[in-house]
């Protein structure tokens, strides 16, 4: 039998150490490696959890927007059908007046009084603009006017004094299909702070809302009043409603496309 020499032992017990480090080193690289490598999956595991969550968070942001508009202009649609339902009936009734005006006109017998059956028409055409809202009333007084010297020319017909009247009424009756928007000098006034120093009326803009509103608001766009019916007097606008109302002013004068807007109204 043969055994190892001492020499042979020495070598052997040299090479232990590198063996084992051959044997362990890439055990424990290979550990590290696997570990980094999870921690890189989590890592951005939790990265795209978090962008999700923005994306998320971006979209209840916008979905509140949206609702939230879609509820304003439920709302302004709502009152701008109630003001039109008002506003039809009023012309309803005006169309009514002057249907049933054509339908009495021919019983009119030729022996009856028709000048001061035509007098009776302009003196109501007289009350009705004076008790209307105030928007060009110096104009439209006016036009009753040339009507009242009309029933005066001797030489004019019947017929053609009577067309000038209808005519009138036609044009009264379209005020209250339309809206507009012009400036002038502010008339009526109740509030005396507004004048300026030398005691004269300040421009303003006018929008008339058909026959539902009249509201006026300063050339610098910075405030305004309404007319209110009952009292005969202006009222202020709130802020809400005087921005509305200058975004109107623009629809108006076709500076703006058609759109919602919001009237002035006593509750």
């Amino acid at each position: 039998m043969l055994y190892p020499s001492k020499l042979s032992i020495h070598h052997l017990a040299g090479g232990l150490p590198l063996l084992l480090w051959l044997l362990t080193g890439p055990s424990v690289s290979a550990e590290t490696g696997a570990a980094e490598r999870l921690q890189t999956v989590e890592l951005d595991a939790l990265n795209e959890e978090i962008a999700s969550q923005q994306t998320i968070n971006r979209l209840d942001n916008e979905t509140r927007r949206m609702t939230d508009e879609y509820w304003a202009l439920l709302a302004r649609q709502a009152q701008l059908t109630r003001r039109e339902a008002a506003l039809e009936a009023e012309l309803r009734g005006q169309v009514e007046t002057l249907q049933t005006l054509r339908q009495q006109l021919p019983r009119v017998p030729p022996d009856a009084d028709l000048d001061a059956f035509l007098q009776q028409l302009v003196e109501a055409l007289d009350a009705f603009i004076r008790a209307d809202l105030p928007f060009q009333r110096e104009d439209r007084l006016k036009r009753v006017a040339r009507l009242a010297r009309l029933l005066e020319q001797p030489e004019t017909s019947p017929a053609e004094r009577l067309r000038q009247i209808l005519f009138a009424y036609q044009q009264e009756l379209e005020y209250g299909r339309t809206i507009e928007s012009y400036d002038g000098q502010l008339t009526d006034q109740s509030d005396q702070s507004d004048q300026s120093d030398d005691g004269e009326q300040p421009w303003v803009s006018y929008l008339r809302y058909g026959r539902v509103a009249l509201v006026y608001q300063h050339l610098d766009g910075q405030r305004g009043a309404w007319w209110d019916r009952e009292s005969g007097r202006w009222q202020p606008l709130e802020p809400a409603l005087n921005r509305e109302v200058r975004r109107a002013i623009r629809i108006a004068r076709k500076q703006l496309p058609p759109d919602l807007v919001l009237a002035p109204l006593r509750k």
